[in-house]
Order: C-alpha cells, then structure tokens, then sequence
C-alpha cells in the first residue's frame, strides 16, 4: 500500500502542479519519503550536535540524529578558518564522518583516528552547549525521516542511524544549528537519495549562515579553549582552597549514583565528584564479571535522569585523592537527600557534622518506613521499655541493663543533636583535682612571662578557662 501511495503521489505532482504550487523536485522527494511515522520524547542527553537520546513515554531511551546534517569538524592543521565555507561538503553516499566529541555512538575499530574531546573544538562545544540549553528535560516532537543503513568498512564500522526532523515549539532544531553556523548541510548527489523532510529550509539556512559568517563560516578562528582536568592529588589540594562556597557546574558524566564528571564553566575546570554524606549500591566494573551491588543501576540511572548534562550547584567539603566530595543541588534539590529518600543511598556517619544531616536522616526514615529499595527487608528494632511494677522489678530491669561508667557532668561545653554530652569519669576525678591543683601552684609560684611562648601546631599548651580565673587546662593545637 505504501508504494501504490507514493506512485500516486508520483503521478498527481506533474511539472505544472509543481510551478503553480511553487514546489521544485528537492521538496517533492522530501514529501515522498515521509514515513508518517512520528512521536514526542524527552531529550535526556546531547550525543554531538546532530545526535540526541530521547526518552518515550513507555520510559525506554533512543538515540536518534538530526537529518541531513553534521556537526561542526575540526580543521586540519594549518588550513584557513574560512575554507570551510567554501571547501565542498562530502557526499552522503560516502563513508560518514565520526562524531567529534561524541561520548556515545563513537565508531568501533577507529584505530587510526585519534577521537577528539569535546573541548579541543570550541565550535563542537558551542554547539552542544546550544542544544544542551534549549533541549535538555525538554519534550519535544519528532518525526522519523529515514533509516541510514549500518556501515562496515575496513576500518570503521558505523550502527544504523534513525534520522529524524526534531522540533520545539514549532521550531526546527537543525534548521536553527545550521543557520548559526553549528553546523553543515549534507549535500547529496541524486535528488532521491533520502533526506530531511524540510531540506529545502536547510538550504535557506545554510546560504544565510554562509553570507552572514557565522560560526564555521566566519573567517576569523575560532576561540581557543583551555580546559584543565584535575588528576592528581596534587591539583586537587591546590584547587580546593579555591573552591569554597556555591560553585557553578554542568553535569558530563554520571558514573554511578554518588560519581559524577563536572565541567566548572567559570574556571574552565575538569574534576570527578562524590555525593558526600551518603553511600549508594557499589556499581560494577565494565568488562568484568563483577555486577556490582543491588540497586546499583537503579541509583545510577536516577542521578543519570535527574542531573545528567543539567546546571547545578555544588559545595566541596573536602578531596580524596584526585576527587572532590561534597553536596550538588539540582533545581535547589540536594541529590544526596533526594536518593536517601528513594532507598536508592543510606546515610553515612560522616555526615554527622554537616548542616545536611537532619534532612539525611528523615529522608533514610521516611525510606525505611516505607521499605523502598535496599529497605525492603529492614526491620525497626524494637526497644519497647516497660514500666515496672514494684521496686524488686525496677532493680531487676537495672541489672538487666549491659555495664557503664560512673561520670559527673562538670558543664555543658556543646549543645548537639541527638542529646550529645560531654561528662568526665569518676574514677579519673581525683587524678584530674590533683593535677590542676598542682599546676595552680606551678603558675602561682612561677608565673609565665607574656610574649615568650610561640603557639606551635601539635604541641601542648596550658591556659586559663576564663581571665583572671584560677582554673588551668591543657589542650593541643
């Protein structure tokens, strides 16, 4: 039936209807090979600038790329920055160009080619960065325009690619990458060989691009970039004193729920990330035979749909080896209490000493109580006490109790949570009296004389609790 519609279609546009209508033959072969087939998706990553993973409404993900054009390439060493304009386009019957930068989709057996990171081409990163503001957690529509088949070369091999024309709010997502010079038109050497089903905007597109200079037509060199990647200890601790306070940051790679590879766009700043306060499902290593923990996947496909290629703020606390580790807020949303509460992370002892740890805890209860994830199989424990019914039971329920240490509280030096105390034992009392009592005496006897100590860290020192009192302590800086 699909063939018995396009030969009608054939025979219904002759030459005059195509004048009258203002059609020429690049449009009429558009219109033909129009599937129909069309769809909307989420866009959950920018593969390269003419490649995106949508996500369907039944939650499964595709790679899809944009028809008919490529993504910005970087110029051989030594040629003018204006011979891309003029240098001829590749033909689409010829062996497809790799992806610069692509972290996905990259060609198998690419031996001799050496891929390029996103950031060594600031056209590549321009464009991706455009599309990545535009598109990222936006739905948008999608219509299939053809199917370029699988390549299998000597050298390079290359999956079958679904070619799509992709739009927002009405607006076509390559048109506007070639027009801004991001990108290049494919020109085909037979009129029906597939293509966009808007191609003949692409064309438009490309001549403005091209008479305006922008981007890869513009005949001045592209911007050099400069991009450090921290991978040392070393760098690590230099630029942690730096990193005090909200830091900027775009999410490059989710490697698990808590491991995440940050782009800091300030100062043009590589560095690996760690959730700090949380511990999440241990993932596997790839090409092992090791599967990692349960709810490994599950934690990192979380992180990855919630804050992968997003903007988002992060505060570093400290580094451990080459990484940092700290808090990331994604919309203003701590992602660490945000696994907590999915049973996706249990809180960690370190974060007791953190402004987060009241939030970590109720979102872990909140977790176990509904026994999500790795609490499916928690169990409260129980610590039901009951009150006693005569003194005999009362002394019976002390003994019962495992044995302590008899302390005194002298004073509270600190208000924490959880009713956290600080008491002195009481068999070390006398000892502790004698000694201050001595060095009551030592200092009364032989006072020190002001400005001949140097505090030197790691060494003990004796001082006053308040001025002009008689109580001494000793304490280590």
């Amino acid at each position: 039936m699909e063939k018995i519609r396009l030969v009608s279609l054939k025979l219904n546009f002759t030459r005059n209807t195509l004048g009258c209508y203002g059609l020429n033959s690049l449009t009429l072969v558009s219109l033909l090979q129009q599937t129909g087939k069309s769809y909307t998706g989420t866009v959950v990553e920018i593969v390269n600038a003419d490649a995106l993973v949508v996500k369907l409404h039944d939650g499964t993900t595709k790679k899809i790329f944009l028809s008919s054009i490529r993504p910005p390439k970087e110029k051989p060493a030594g040629a003018p920055a204006g011979d891309a304009a003029a240098a001829p386009a590749p033909a689409a019957d010829a062996a497809p160009a790799p992806p610069q930068g692509a972290p996905q989709g990259a060609p198998q057996g690419a031996a001799k080619t050496k891929p390029r990171p996103l950031y060594d081409n600031a056209l590549v990163f321009e464009a991706r960065e455009f599309l990545r503001q535009k598109l990222i957690g936006k739905k948008v529509n999608i219509v299939e325009d053809y199917v370029q088949q699988a390549y299998q070369g000597a050298n390079t091999s290359y999956p079958e690619k679904v070619c799509c024309t992709v739009t927002i709010g009405g607006v076509n997502v390559a048109e506007t990458l070639v027009s801004k010079g991001l990108a290049s038109l494919v020109h085909y050497r037979r009129d029906d060989d597939p293509r966009s089903s808007q191609y003949g905007a692409l064309l438009t597109a490309e001549e403005k691009a091209s008479k305006s200079g922008h981007g890869m037509y513009s005949k001045k060199p592209p911007p050099v970039m400069r991009v450090t990647e921290v991978s040392d200890t070393a760098m690590a601790k230099s630029y942690l004193r730096h990193m005090r306070g909200p830091q900027d940051a775009i999410v490059e790679y989710v490697s698990s729920g808590s491991r995440f590879r940050l782009f800091l766009p300030k100062e043009s700043r590589i560095i690996s990330f760690l959730l700090a306060g949380v511990t999440c499902p241990r993932a596997g290593r790839p090409g092992s035979q090791d599967s990692g923990s349960a709810y490994a996947d599950e934690a990192t496909a979380f992180s990855r749909e919630r804050c992968m290629q997003r903007d988002v703020k992060i505060t570093v606390e400290s580094n451990s080896g080459a990484n940092f580790t700290g808090y990331l807020f994604v919309d203003g949303r701590n992602l660490a209490v945000e696994l907590a509460e999915e049973g996706l992370a249990s809180v960690h002892f370190s974060a007791e000493k953190s402004e987060h740890y009241g939030a970590l805890k109720a979102a872990e209860a909140r977790a176990k109580e509904k026994k999500l994830r790795m609490w499916k199989d928690w169990k409260e424990e129980e610590h039901v006490e009951k009150a006693p019914e005569d003194e005999n039971d009362a002394e019976a329920a002390l003994e019962s109790l495992p044995p302590g240490i008899d302390v005194i509280i002298t004073e509270f030096t600190e208000i924490a949570d959880d009713i956290v105390f600080y008491a002195q034992s009481v068999e070390q009392g006398p000892k502790l009296e004698k000694l201050a009592e001595n060095m009551r005496q030592d200092f009364q006897a032989s006072p020190p004389i002001p400005g001949t100590y140097t505090p030197k860290k790691g060494k003990l020192r004796l001082g006053q609790r308040q001025p002009l009192s008689l109580e001494w302590m000793l304490s280590l800086l």
